[in-house]
C-alpha cells in the first residue's frame, strides 16, 4: 500500500469520469452542490486558485467495490474525496446552457435566461463550435486583446492541473477509515473559525463571554447573516484612529482590556443599527436585507461619529442605495474593507457615498424593475415603495410597515400561466405583479383572479398598493399592461421616498 501526490488535468478527470474509469463508491454522500457553488469553483480555476486535492483510490486486484451511480463496467479508480468538485465540473462543462461566460467582464453566470455578452461555456469548450462562436462574438462586440485573453483563459480551464493524492492498493477497510477521517477529523476551518481560534488563544474566555453572546443577540433579533468574521472586521476598524493606523485586534500587544472596550462600542453600534432600521424603515429582521456585511459600516459609524453628526437619514439612504446597486453581491470582503476604510475618513458618511459611487440624487428607472419576486433586491424596492405610499393589506387594512409576517402575493395567480411561454412566466413573477398580504388572506385567496376578488376591496386600499385600475378592467388578457404600468408606479414611489423622506 502507498499514497503518493500527483496531478490530473480538469479535462482528463472529466473524461475519465464520463467513461466510467473513475467512479463514485457507494459509501459516498449524495451530490449536493448548488449552481452558485459551481460558479465559484469555475471562477477559482479560471483565476488559478487552488481548490483542494482530490483523493483517488486504486483498490487491489479482485477487490469488489459497488458503484453509487453506474451499472455495467466497473471503474478502475474511485473518488474518495472530490465527488462534489468532479461532478460539478462535469455538469458545468457538458450540460448545454447551464453556465455562461462573459469574456468582457469576465464573469460566469447561471443561464436562467439568455443574456447579452454571455456565451454558454459548453460552446467555448467545443473545439468545433468555438471558432464560429468567437468570430460571431468579435463581429458583435468588437475584438480586443483583453477579450481574446479572457476567452483563452476560459478554454484553459480544461488544462488546469488538479492536485490529487493516489491511494494505491489499500483495502476496503482502510479506505473507509481514510474517508471517515477526511470528512470528520479533517474538516477545513472557515476564516471565521481561524480568527476565533486566534482570539481565544490570546484572550482566554473572550469568545465565550463576548463574541457568542453578541452573535446570540443578533440571531434572536433576526440578524442571523451577520457572522463572527464580520464582527471581527468591524472591531478592527473601531480600534483604529485613522486610515494610517495599522493596528488590528489580532496584534500581540492588544490587551484584553482594550479588546473588550472596543467590543462594547461594537455592540452599542449594532443595537443602534437595528434600532434605526426599525424606526426609519420598519425593518425588524434580515428578511428584506440581502447582505449581512452591508449593515456592518452602520454599526462602525456609531463609534466614529458624535451623536450630533449621526445623520440617520443619510445613513439609511446610503444603505438602501448600496443594497439596490448590489454593491455587496460580489467581492464581499473587499467591499466591506473599502466601506470600513471610508468610516475612518474626516467625513465618513460622504466617503461611503463616494466609495460606493452613489449619487445623492440616485434614482431607479422602471426598466431596472424587471426583477423576480424572489430577488431580495426586488423585495426591498417593493417594500419601500409600498410603505411610502402608506400601503396596507388590501383586505385587513393592516399597515405594511413593521409587519414581519407579510406574504408576497401574485395579483394575477401563477396557476393561470402554467402553459405560457418562458417570457410570460417571467413577467408574471416580476414585482409589478406582487403585493403584500397577511398570511391568512394570502391563503384564502388561493388562485382567484383579480377581476373577482378586488370587487370586495375598497378603492383606497387598492390604491395604497398601486392598483389604480377598477376590478372590471383587470381581465386576465390585460395582465401585461397592468404589470408594466404598476412597475412604473412602484419605481416612482421608491424614488420619491429617497428624495422626499431621505
Amino acid at each position: 500500500m502507498n499514497s503518493k501526490p500527483g496531478q490530473i488535468k480538469v479535462g482528463e478527470l472529466i473524461e475519465k469520469y464520463k467513461k466510467g474509469e473513475i467512479g463514485i463508491p457507494e459509501f459516498q454522500r449524495n451530490y449536493v452542490w448548488k449552481n452558485e457553488r459551481i460558479l465559484k469553483l469555475l471562477d477559482s480555476i479560471y483565476k488559478s486558485y487552488p481548490i483542494g486535492a482530490l483523493i483517488i483510490w486504486t483498490p487491489p486486484l479482485g477487490h469488489i467495490v459497488q458503484s453509487k451511480e453506474r451499472q455495467g463496467s466497473r471503474p478502475v479508480q474511485w473518488l474518495i474525496d472530490g465527488q462534489q468538485r468532479t461532478k460539478s465540473l462535469a455538469n458545468a462543462i457538458d450540460d448545454t446552457n447551464l453556465i455562461a461566460f462573459n469574456p468582457i467582464i469576465p464573469e460566469f453566470r447561471i443561464m436562467r435566461k439568455r443574456r447579452d455578452r454571455f456565451i454558454p461555456i459548453d460552446q467555448i469548450f467545443d473545439d468545433e463550435k468555438y471558432p464560429s462562436v468567437r468570430e460571431n462574438y468579435k463581429e458583435t462586440y468588437g475584438n480586443s486583446p483583453e477579450i481574446e485573453k479572457n476567452f483563452e483563459a476560459c478554454r484553459k480551464i480544461k488544462d488546469f492541473p488538479l492536485a490529487m493524492i493516489e491511494m494505491d492498493g489499500h483495502n476496503y477497510e482502510d479506505t473507509i477509515e481514510a474517508f471517515k477521517r477526511v470528512n470528520t477529523q479533517g474538516i477545513r476551518l472557515r476564516g471565521d473559525d481561524i480568527q476565533s481560534a486566534e482570539i481565544s488563544f490570546k484572550h482566554t474566555g473572550f469568545i465565550k463571554k463576548k463574541v457568542q453572546p453578541t452573535l446570540k443577540m443578533l440571531n434572536n433579533k433576526g440578524y442571523d447573516r451577520i457572522y463572527s468574521g464580520h464582527l471581527f472586521q468591524a472591531c478592527n476598524f473601531i480600534l483604529k484612529d485613522n486610515y494610517r493606523d495599522k493596528r488590528t485586534i489580532f496584534d500581540k500587544d492588544i490587551s484584553t482590556e482594550v479588546l473588550e472596550r472596543n467590543w462594547r462600542k461594537l455592540e452599542e453600534g449594532l443595537k443602534w443599527m437595528i434600532n434605526i432600521l426599525d424606526t426609519e424603515l420598519g425593518i425588524k429582521n434580515m428578511t428584506l436585507v440581502p447582505s449581512g456585511p452591508s449593515l456592518i459600516p452602520i454599526a462602525v459609524l456609531y463609534s466614529k461619529l458624535p451623536a450630533t453628526q449621526r445623520d440617520v437619514k443619510k445613513i439609511i439612504k446610503w444603505f438602501i442605495c448600496t443594497v439596490v446597486k448590489r454593491r455587496y453581491e460580489k467581492s464581499t470582503d473587499t467591499t466591506l474593507i473599502k466601506d470600513l476604510e471610508a468610516c475612518l475618513e474626516h467625513n465618513p458618511i460622504e466617503a461611503l457615498f463616494r466609495k460606493g459611487n452613489i449619487s445623492h440624487n440616485f434614482a431607479l428607472r422602471p426598466s431596472s424593475l424587471d426583477l423576480s419576486y424572489n430577488d431580495r433586491i426586488a423585495a426591498i424596492i417593493l417594500y419601500i415603495a409600498t410603505i411610502y405610499n402608506k400601503g396596507v393589506d388590501i383586505f385587513t387594512r393592516q399597515k405594511i410597515k413593521g409587519n414581519s409576517r407579510l406574504n408576497k402575493h401574485h395579483i394575477y395567480p401563477q396557476k393561470h400561466f402554467r402553459n405560457s411561454s418562458p417570457e410570460e412566466k417571467e413577467l408574471i413573477n416580476q414585482i409589478g405583479n406582487i403585493t403584500f398580504l397577511t398570511t391568512p388572506v394570502n391563503q384564502a385567496l388561493k388562485e382567484e383572479l383579480p377581476e373577482s376578488y378586488l370587487q370586495r376591496v375598497r378603492k383606497l386600499n387598492r390604491n395604497s398598493v398601486f392598483i389604480f385600475d377598477e376590478p372590471a378592467e383587470l381581465k386576465l388578457s390585460k395582465y401585461k399592461s397592468f404589470i408594466n404600468k404598476r412597475k412604473k408606479l412602484i419605481c416612482t414611489s421608491f424614488n420619491k421616498f429617497l428624495s422626499n423622506e431621505l
